[in-house]
């Protein structure tokens, strides 16, 4: 808020409004990729190397009340505050998020991935960004 003091007031008053706080939770998503086959002796094998995975979808959930300085609630626990997907690099961000601890949950995993059902935790006090790093299980048959 650019202001200029001339001279010509003797009372200046400037009204700033405080804005909250806020962070965004980045999660990455990495696992076995298939790449290639490689042959030995007429005996052909799948070659898997580590690689980003899109399409991991996550439910972000305030883990206990987030409250505004005053003690009110702004987000009720429990409650759902944005859903993300991986993208072609394996990463996917949420929107602004008041400050506060909450829950990542997976809630799709990509084609032939094992879902990891297992909640993550993330939190933040002052203004910061939260990574989240999980590794898949790729869901394998084999021959019997």
């Amino acid at each position: 808020m650019p202001f200029t003091v001339d001279g010509s007031e003797n009372i200046v008053t400037v009204v700033k409004y405080n804005s909250p706080q806020m962070g965004v939770i980045r999660v990455s998503k990495t696992g076995e990729v298939f790449t290639s086959v490689t042959e030995s002796g007429g005996l052909y094998t799948p070659v898997y190397e580590a690689g980003r995975l899109e399409g991991a979808t996550f439910t972000i959930s305030a883990a206990e009340d987030i409250l505004a300085p005053d003690g009110s609630v702004r987000i009720a626990a429990g409650t759902v505050v944005d859903t993300i997907t991986t993208g072609s690099d394996g990463t996917a961000s949420s929107k602004e998020l008041y400050l506060g601890k909450y829950v990542i949950t997976e809630t799709s995993a990509p084609n032939g991935m094992v879902l990891n059902t297992e909640p993550q935790s993330a939190s933040g006090s002052t203004r910061q960004s939260t990574s989240l790093r999980q590794t898949a299980a790729l869901s394998r048959q084999t021959g019997s």
